[in-house]
């Protein structure tokens, strides 16, 4: 890599730590452009010389958190069962969730709201994707050992299958581990969340 282009590196990186920054104190979609480039002391066509938009600096601090979380895809190595690679995966989810609240807050807001994705660049998708396919992998691995065999689910089926599983252990944690407003349903303690798990793997088995 030439000097030119570690600087440009540096200086991406730079945009990307004051936007975190901001994404966490604020929310992502409370958060300008405006605001990032004075953060992140940048002019704001300057910014546009390394992202498309907003939404491509927000996959960038998302994928931060996607960095952490692979801690929860190599815990599983540890188990030989399909019951508890899954269990483990699980267990080591509520972990990262817990310890890492606002990483976690940028994934439900993309489970929660589409981002345009025709303003992210083919690159960051390519990296994104391929961040997601390990762990993608692994679950439906676990997933086909649980139901005794590649056969008994189809690749649709298992796709779905690993979706539910995705989504319901991350509005479920949404709902254990926030701080509760007025009015809200609270659940304070993690037991909703590791019954589902319980409930989510047996109910694999044929």
């Amino acid at each position: 890599m030439s000097r030119k282009e570690k600087e440009r590196e540096l200086r991406k990186r730079n945009i990307v730590v004051a936007a975190e920054k901001l994404f966490f104190e604020k929310g992502y979609d409370k958060v300008t452009m405006d605001e990032i480039a004075q953060a992140s002391e940048f002019s704001k066509p300057t910014l546009y010389k390394y992202f498309r938009s907003i939404e491509e600096v927000y996959l960038l601090v998302h994928m931060n958190g996607l960095k952490v979380r692979m801690k929860c895809v190599e815990e599983m190595d540890k188990f030989k069962s399909g019951e508890d690679k899954l269990y483990e995966f699980g267990r080591s989810f509520y972990d990262y969730a817990k310890n890492n609240p606002e990483y976690f807050k940028l994934q439900i807001y993309w489970d929660y709201n589409d981002l345009n994705l025709d303003k992210i660049s083919p690159e960051v998708i390519s990296e994104i994707t391929s961040q997601t396919q390990i762990p993608d992998n692994k679950i439906r691995e676990a997933i086909q050992l649980v139901s005794n065999g590649t056969d008994f689910l189809e690749k649709k089926s298992l796709d779905m299958t690993l979706a539910a599983f995705y989504l319901t252990l991350r509005t479920i944690l949404n709902q254990v581990l926030k701080t509760p407003k007025h009015g809200e349903i609270f659940c304070d303690e993690p037991e909703l969340y590791f019954n589902y798990l319980r409930i989510f793997i047996r109910g694999l088995k044929k």
